[in-house]
């Protein structure tokens, strides 16, 4: 008899409407507080769609699928991000002088708080895709 438990598929449609929420509460409204169980939660998202998704058999280049599981997630992050720093921007245009100063700086000092939180949500994606992206010579960008 075997061991062998299978494992749910875990589907980014599935997981990224609460992972966006939570980001968002951490990008936008940190001071408000963030429970710990709230930030174990979205971690378990990320842990349980990088574990248990398969990679698409897709070739890019002679290399495999393996390379794409942790990719669609990164991405959807990305585009979360770039809207955020939109909408931070069209909001700085509507200030100058001192007001521009401030803003920045009160919106530097959150974003900052915000990303090291974000970035141990991510934890796993960091160790595992990012570094294997990373090792692999291949570089990105915002």
């Amino acid at each position: 008899m075997s061991s062998h438990v299978a494992t749910k598929r875990v589907f980014l449609e599935d997981i990224w409407p609460d992972l966006e929420g939570g980001i968002t509460q951490l990008i936008t409204n940190l001071n408000a507080g963030f429970p710990r169980k709230r930030w174990m939660e979205l971690y378990t998202h990320v842990y349980n769609y990088c574990t248990t998704s398969r990679p698409s058999h897709r070739k890019v280049g002679g290399v495999s699928g393996a390379n794409f599981v942790g990719e669609e997630l990164y991405n959807r992050l990305c585009e979360f991000l770039k809207k955020h720093m939109l909408l931070l921007s069209k909001e700085a245009e509507q200030r100058q002088d001192d007001a521009l100063l401030t803003y920045y700086t009160k919106e530097w000092e959150r974003y900052t708080t915000a990303m090291r939180y974000i970035n141990h949500v991510f934890e796993y994606l960091n160790r595992h895709w990012i570094k294997r992206e990373s090792d692999d010579g291949k570089k990105r960008s915002l």
